[in-house]
């Protein structure tokens, strides 16, 4: 895997010294209750904003688990069965509703059925590809078919599409998108093997999924993919120091990733949604830039500066549950936040609001100089791989704080660790791991500034 270099210069332009307030308010009055949400979809045709969870209340009304807003209150969907559906998404023109069964609609087209799932984690994702619906979830099977987790529909029958298995703990898909008429798949999934783990696109030439980017530690998870300006983004929980190519963020042209000027400082909170407006990215989740810059409730990159809206409280996120997060969609210029959150930094919300204040950013924070190097010199090699379990780690530069070597197998276990109080240029660090079994194993090697991973194949 190339290793790309980012130089950064950061700085910040203050716009507006004052801090907004009071600007998240309930997007309608009345209780709402349950934990358990997922995103929401801005059907435009129909001016009605989607939304699926784990609710029974909206706006004070009995509403179970499906609804739709109007613009002024919540109401029920008669057509879809309340307790099958979690999840809405938007392909083209083409809204879908899927969980436990699978069903579409369009502006000319009421909702049609389209299939069951006997698993109860049912579909999570879907997405066009190669003229066909490709559905991707927790299943096992359709209408009596074998389709481990994947499988095809072209409108009038489902048929296979990747043959790889899961293991049942690891079937998190979460997000996907077609980016450069390629498949990718995002969220907190492993194979059987260790050897694709929470990001993967299709390959087309062995019919196989494959794993995309460097491979991510356990702990990690990608919340959303997204294309925008020619680029895919992936989102989530992953850092630089665990040998990721960005700070809970990152950016893929194709050819070279960037790391959008440092991403989010590692420590805070996961970025849990990403969204499109005016020409700009939305982001929330996390408080604080890497830049050490912090922000209240969200912040919008425009592809090379992060502009603040409300300045940081302690309070910025009050979270219900643990394990849900926030989300945001625009129903035409209003800005709703929605999940598990109680209160959007200091404002009570009660799990699904609108922001009142305005978009002209009290801060913006600039990324210069960002030289993304395609093949730049490895500071780091190993000698010789393949081999039997005893290598060298070869240092370029010299390195005069503490390095730590691990070593981690296909499944994320970590098999092997040893400590350096500091490295000369061109030192050779022997390692024996003779007693392993044959295989690919990572070799992961943090400095005092970064996270080096590299593949070893152990041969026996």
């Amino acid at each position: 895997m190339r290793r790309i270099i980012f130089i950064i210069s950061l700085w910040a332009v203050g716009l507006n010294a004052s801090s907004q307030t009071g600007i998240y308010e309930p997007l309608t009055p009345g209780d709402n209750n349950a934990d358990i949400f997922t995103r929401m979809v801005y059907f435009e045709p129909e001016n009605r904003l989607y939304w699926g969870g784990g609710f029974t209340i909206l706006g004070g009304d009995t509403i179970k688990y499906v609804a739709y807003y109007n613009g002024v209150k919540w109401d029920s969907i008669p057509e879809l069965p309340s307790t099958k559906i979690y999840y809405f998404k938007l392909i083209d023109t083409t809204l879908y509703a899927f969980g436990e069964q699978l069903w579409k609609k369009t502006p000319a087209t009421n909702w049609t059925w389209i299939t069951d799932f006997p698993h109860y984690m049912g579909a999570t994702c879907v997405e066009h590809y190669q003229n066909e619906l490709i559905i991707m979830g927790g299943f096992d099977s359709i209408n009596g078919q074998y389709f481990p987790c994947f499988a095809r529909y072209d409108g009038q029958s489902f048929s296979t599409f990747s043959t790889q298995t899961w293991p049942i703990n690891g079937r998190q898909f979460f997000t996907s998108c077609v980016y450069n008429n390629e498949l990718y798949v995002g969220g907190q999934f492993v194979n059987q093997s260790g050897s694709i783990r929470y990001l993967m696109k299709w390959d087309t030439l062995s019919n196989t999924w494959q794993s995309f980017g460097n491979l991510m530690l356990p702990g990690s998870s990608i919340r959303k993919l997204l294309i925008w300006q020619n680029k895919l983004y992936v989102a989530g929980y992953f850092t630089k120091a665990n040998g990721s190519e960005g700070n809970l963020i990152y950016s893929y042209d194709g050819q070279t990733f960037s790391d959008m000027g440092g991403g989010f400082a590692p420590q805070f909170p996961s970025i849990s949604d990403i969204t499109i407006y005016n020409n700009k990215l939305f982001i929330v989740g996390p408080t604080k830039l890497n830049s050490g810059h912090e922000f209240g409730g969200f912040v919008s990159w425009d592809g090379n500066e992060y502009c603040i809206y409300d300045t940081f409280t302690n309070a910025t996120m009050i979270q219900l549950s643990t394990t849900t997060f926030g989300f945001l969609e625009f129903m035409q210029d209003t800005l709703v936040v929605a999940g598990a959150i109680r209160a959007f930094n200091g404002d009570t919300i009660n799990r699904i609001g609108r922001y009142t204040g305005d978009f002209n950013p009290i801060e913006c924070v600039q990324a210069n100089n960002i030289n993304e190097l395609e093949n730049p010199q490895q500071e780091i090699n190993i000698y010789p791989n393949p081999n039997n379990g005893n290598f060298n780690v070869v240092f370029s530069s010299a390195y005069n704080k503490p390095v730590a070597i691990s070593v981690f197998n296909n499944l994320g276990q970590c098999v092997y660790n040893k400590q350096l109080n500091s490295v000369s240029a061109g030192e050779l660090v022997n390692l024996n791991i003779e007693e392993l079994s044959g295989g690919m194993y990572f070799v992961n090697i943090e400095t005092e500034n970064n996270m080096h991973t590299l593949k070893i194949a152990l041969q026996k």
